[in-house]
């Protein structure tokens, strides 16, 4: 229903990611997650070991969004093949439940905004009720917390975060890749089982929806990709949960060392609730951004099933589709592979949000 928080788009904040939490209006039905994978943003920033509450809250309070998630997300072990800097923060903060406390409470100021997530520490240290420990520590100082728990380890956590929660907190519910198929009697099944008798505060079922293994020269041109499931919208009531969460249309940041990339796009169709992918050519050029992936998307039959929708999937302030409109015009450079992370994500939030306006969601 408009008006009430519906939906939690995940973000790692990358440049792009920070560039549409800072544009798009979320309104009173979206409350996003940022999950901090690096202490500082830039090299600028690590010279004069900036502060990291002053690195982050300007971005935080720039956020139209009544509340903001903020995670360091402990579920992430450091491993290698990360990149430097992600590894660094990893190591040095949220390796340590303690100091990655201390890191939140940085952010007390905006109490009224900010919810820390909390997520166990087992299986980092195999200390137990580390998530009533960092409840105790955080409490008194946020008007409101989340519990952020995964398939593996919701039968232990659930324990703990039934002690501690209060009305006013919320349950984030990972399952990872895992599709939200309430049949599904190995993993969903179970999960409700456990979430039968909790209705202390909301429940978010978040999914990662675009899989790791999907790559841009794999895409078949003009067609859908089988692997992308956005049934999670439609389900995740039917899974006990009150509202739902994912990575906003794209791939989840793997935080490793990046690789080639190949022109590659894929674009939401809401009205099929399905995703399409498009390529470029064998030669993997960046000028197919613009001379094939940039026209065939704008003359998609996907265009047309929105265009005529009448709902206003391509409406003007859909601001992902007019940056399609700008490059297919010649008016904006359409040739870096990051510009189209940032026009799926634009692109995937205005489609959300009218599909939750217009009572689809």
């Amino acid at each position: 229903m408009a008006g009430e928080f519906m939906y939690m788009p995940v973000f790692r904040l990358r440049t792009q990611e920070i560039n549409v939490l800072t544009s798009f209006n979320f309104g009173d039905e979206m409350y996003p997650c940022l999950e901090v994978i690096r202490e500082y943003l830039d090299v600028k920033d690590a010279a004069v070991e900036k502060p990291f509450e002053d690195t982050y809250m300007p971005i935080i309070n720039s956020v139209r969004s009544k509340k903001v998630f903020l995670d360091l997300p402990a579920q992430i072990k450091e491993k290698q093949g990360m990149q430097e800097d992600v590894l660094s923060f990893f190591t040095k903060v949220v390796a340590n439940m303690d100091t990655r406390t201390q890191y939140m409470l940085k952010f007390k100021d905006r109490a009224d905004k900010i919810i820390p997530v909390i997520s166990t520490y087992h299986n980092r240290n195999n200390l137990s009720n580390t998530i009533v420990k960092q409840e105790i520590d955080l409490r008194d100082s946020f008007n409101s917390l989340a519990f952020r728990t995964f398939e593996l380890t919701i039968k232990s956590d659930i324990q703990q975060i039934k002690l501690v929660a209060q009305p006013q907190d919320f349950l984030i519910v990972d399952i990872d890749d895992y599709e939200a198929n309430p049949n599904d009697e190995y993993v969903i099944q179970p999960i409700m089982e456990l979430l039968a008798d909790f209705d202390t505060c909301p429940v978010i079922l978040v999914r990662n929806a675009v899989w790791s293994s999907i790559t841009n020269s794999g895409l078949k041109h003009k067609q859908v990709v089988p692997e992308i499931n956005n049934t999670l919208m439609n389900n995740y009531k039917r899974i006990r949960c009150q509202c739902f969460g994912d990575y906003v249309g794209i791939k989840k940041d793997g935080i490793n060392t990046a690789r080639g990339r190949s022109p590659g796009f894929i674009f939401y169709d809401p009205v099929e609730n399905n995703s399409y992918g498009f390529r470029g050519s064998d030669a993997r050029l960046f000028e197919d951004f613009e001379t094939i992936i940039i026209p065939d998307v704008y003359n998609s039959a996907s265009a047309t099933r929105m265009q005529n929708s009448g709902v206003g999937y391509l409406h003007r302030d859909n601001f992902g589709w007019q940056m399609i409109i700008e490059i297919l015009n010649g008016d904006r450079k359409g040739k870096s592979p990051s510009t189209y992370k940032r026009i799926a994500m634009e692109h995937y939030l205005h489609c959300l949000r009218i599909k939750i306006e217009t009572g689809q969601i």
